[in-house]
């Protein structure tokens, strides 16, 4: 019997190929977008989530109720991981600090620069699930001498196929080479979803800064995880550590309560908190979270596709239905039960979603270089082969086949008989029809609205002045194992002469995120008269600001001619002028740093040199020789920006041959901060796209179907002297209220959405009701055309023949 039901489907979908393909291609298109879009969801919210003890894994941060509002800090002090261990040893099984690190590492006389180099505590290895391919967790960095290398590292120092346990080599750090010894080897690869990654381990203890600031519970530069015994939660653990602050910050918290710091609900000032580890990346509290909206966004689309593509199969099932009631009304008569039709109506349905499956296997194959060029992603077909999304997969599948299958199914076979052989049925009312289409409409109308939005907003992003010069002036990375200050002076003498060339300075941080992938911050706090004040801190060199013409609103620049600069010397911007709380800030003295007081010898404009998303912020300029210089900045002419790559790579070659040139404009470094929005406007733009077209297939499909249904009403009507224009109007006036009701339905929810995904920005624009015209007409123009080129055809069609249809 069920081979039967399946063979007479087969028959029924290859008579009516039209209608079997556009619900195959409908359907495989939903499919094969909602897979690709679903699988990148799953990679994005997979990332930590592999490690055995991902439950009890957490990192710490520092929360700080100040009377402006909540800070949080992820930035831990040296003693903090020590003092972890020793109090709260029956709450923490492990606990580990975290930071980067630079150093070369040679081997058999040849240097490699690109190591990725950590440093941490022995506990890593017992509370992160790197496979140690070779060493143990116990051994791997034993002492202070022993390293865990990644076994693709390994491969490139070593060689391929060549065991790298126990053999040595040496590393340039902090000035002077050093011998270590391979203790262990890692599987890190890098399809590896996690947010911690490396190529080389080492002990914590090897930094200087680390040996310095043993005890001293200001130095601020590194991260803290720990995990939890089994049994303790976060709250737990969170009501016990209250007094940590108080016990060893006891002036933090007396400067805050000066400032008018009160308790939050929990009852804390200052505390130090956890937050779960794969949580991390999307809690927005801390600066480096990734906009749970692109995660959100995904999984939306999929799920607006996916229902577009399920309305126009059951909009077209149902219409199609109509014009097989003699069939049902043959089958009743002939003793055919209800159920026995509903299971024939399904497999149909079934069958259209297998083929359709198995069509989205093969377009999903190849769209998924095109998402991962968008995301910068390594999703391959093989994830769809994980038990966890094969079972997602599969559930979706089914409930889409019911949802699409049964009802049509259901309303089909409750055709009565007798109606049917006398010509009597009556289509009745169509009001679920309407319905669906107006959730068509009404889902492809916001997607136009979102597109239309994050489009406008990046234009602004893009467009908008950031108060220095970003198209001509380019940032270079001069890289480890270097000495930064004298890179920069054997740049400036090298182009000294040149006449493309106006200006040439230094930093240790990068504006925006360079080739070199790096993107990092530095502040401070410290007590100035009767209040606290935090500011983020640059390390500059001459010419700083002339390089990059930030504009100098008050005193003077950084002077070759006044040695004292270096080291007593700073200039900050106006937000910085306005945290000091001084009517005349120029020539104030500041504590920055607790062995001497510093002199502000000028104030610039503020400018945005962190992302729209965030206000600008108190920034302080110095010149210390101690901070270093990483990156060397280049304003070039604009007449000579075709060429100025060639000759940066050149010069480079000539002062740095062994280091890599990786320089870059700024305005692509920006560019890089709003990665996550610009994937999100092509998808959106992408979604919005696939939703209007899916939407009018149906459209004209039902279309189809209804004028067909209506052809001896147009016949009657042209006989009567209807004009071709009036009967398009009336057959494409139902259809084209219905888009307008979805239009309307759709501005509500769109403006919340994008209004919510606007707040994210510091500086944004206003919601633009303009682009809800534009996205209303154009879902009424495609409706429009949709419609009406299958109403000019019954309009123009004989009347005589209209008559005698059967229809």
């Amino acid at each position: 019997m069920i081979r039967n039901y399946f063979l007479v489907a087969f028959r029924n979908l290859w008579k009516n190929k039209a209608y079997a393909a556009v619900n195959i291609f409908g359907l495989s298109i939903a499919f094969a977008v909602s897979l690709l879009l679903f699988a990148m969801s799953y990679r994005i919210l997979s990332v930590d989530r592999f490690h055995k003890n991902a439950d009890q894994l957490y990192q710490g941060f520092f929360f700080a109720n100040w009377p402006q509002k909540a800070e949080y800090q992820m930035a831990a002090p040296t003693p903090l991981q020590p003092l972890l261990k020793a109090d709260y040893s029956d709450k923490i099984d492990y606990a580990a600090r975290w930071c980067g690190g630079e150093g070369v590492i040679r081997y058999q006389g040849k240097e490699h620069q690109d190591c990725d180099l950590k440093y941490t505590d022995p506990d890593f290895l017992h509370m992160f699930s790197f496979p140690l391919l070779k060493g143990s967790a116990e051994t791997g960095l034993a002492d202070l001498k022993s390293v865990v290398i990644s076994q693709r590292y390994a491969e490139q120092i070593f060689g391929p196929g060549v065991d790298a346990m126990g053999k040595s080599m040496e590393m340039f750090r902090e000035g002077k080479w050093e011998t270590f010894q391979v203790a262990g080897v890692a599987d890190v690869s890098p399809d590896l979803e996690s947010s911690l990654k490396f190529d080389l381990l080492m002990r914590f203890e090897n930094q200087a800064i680390s040996r310095d600031n043993a005890n001293n519970w200001g130095a601020w530069y590194h991260f803290v995880y720990v995990q939890l015994k089994p049994g303790i939660s976060q709250e737990k653990f969170e009501k016990a550590a209250q007094s940590l602050t108080k016990k060893v910050m006891p002036d933090n918290i007396a400067d805050m309560k000066k400032e008018g710091a009160k308790p939050d609900a929990r009852g804390d000032i200052f505390a130090f908190r956890l937050v779960k580890l794969e949580d991390v990346r999307f809690d927005t509290r801390f600066d480096r979270a990734t906009s749970i909206w692109l995660v959100y966004g995904l999984l939306i689309i999929a799920g607006m596709i996916l229902l577009i593509a399920c309305i126009n199969f059951i909009n077209l099932t149902i219409g199609r239905g109509f014009t097989r009631t003699r069939e049902v009304g043959m089958r009743k008569v002939l003793g055919a039960h209800r159920s026995q039709i509903i299971r024939q109506f399904w497999g149909e349905a079934f069958l259209l979603c297998v083929v359709a499956l198995l069509l989205s296997v093969v377009l999903t194959g190849l769209g998924m270089p095109a998402l991962n060029k968008v995301f910068g992603g390594k999703l391959k077909m093989t994830a769809f082969l994980n038990p966890q999304v094969l079972s997602w997969i599969a559930l979706a599948f089914l409930l889409v086949t019911l949802l699409a299958g049964a009802y049509p199914a259901l309303l089909i076979s409750r055709f009565q008989a007798i109606q049917v052989i006398k010509s009597k049925f009556l289509a009745g009312k169509n009001g679920v029809r309407n319905a669906l289409i107006v959730l068509q409409f009404s889902i492809s109308t916001v997607m136009i609205i979102c597109t239309l939005v994050v489009w406008r907003q990046m234009q602004f992003v893009r467009n908008t002045d950031l108060g220095y010069n970003t198209e001509q002036v380019l940032s270079i990375p001069i890289g480890n194992g270097q000495d930064g200050a004298k890179t920069l002076e054997r740049m400036r003498q090298e182009l000294s002469s040149n006449s493309q060339v106006m200006g040439i300075s230094g930093m240790d941080i990068n504006i925006g995120r360079g080739l070199d992938g790096s993107m990092s911050n530095s502040a401070i706090g410290f007590q100035h008269k009767d209040h606290e004040v935090k500011t983020n801190m640059v390390n500059v060199s001459h010419d700083y600001f002339k390089t990059l013409e930030i504009e100098m609103l008050e005193g003077r620049d950084f002077s070759r001619n006044t040695p004292g600069d270096s080291i007593q010397s700073c200039v900050i911007n106006e937000a910085m002028a306005k945290a000091l709380g001084e009517k005349e800030p120029l020539g104030q003295f500041i504590n920055l740093h607790d062995e001497n007081k510093t002199q502000i010898i000028g104030i610039v404009k503020d400018y945005h040199y962190a992302s729209l998303h965030d206000v600008i912020a108190p920034l302080t300029f110095e010149m210390s020789p101690g901070m270093g210089i990483n990156y060397i900045v280049v304003r070039m002419k604009a007449q000579s920006l075709n060429t100025s790559m060639d000759l940066l790579k050149d010069t480079w070659k000539k002062i740095a041959p062994k280091h890599e040139f990786q320089g870059s404009f700024l305005n692509d470094n920006i560019n890089k901060l709003y990665e996550n929005e610009e994937r999100l406007s092509q998808i959106f733009l992408v979604a919005a796209v696939l939703t209007i077209l899916l939407s009018a297939m149906g459209l004209f499909a039902i279309a189809v179907l209804v004028i067909a249904q209506r052809t001896k009403e147009i016949g009657v009507r042209k006989v009567l002297g209807a004009s071709v224009g009036s009967i398009v109007g009336l057959l494409s006036k139902d259809f084209l209220s219905l888009v307008l009701i979805g239009i309307v339905i759709a501005t509500p929810p769109a403006f919340l959405l994008m209004n919510t995904w606007l707040k994210d920005f510091a500086l944004r624009i206003s919601f633009p009701w303009l682009m809800v015209v534009a996205a209303g007409g154009l879902a009424v123009l495609v409706a429009f055309l949709t419609v009406s080129y299958q109403s000019i055809r019954a309009a123009t069609r004989n009347p005589v023949q209209s008559i005698r249809t059967n229809s």
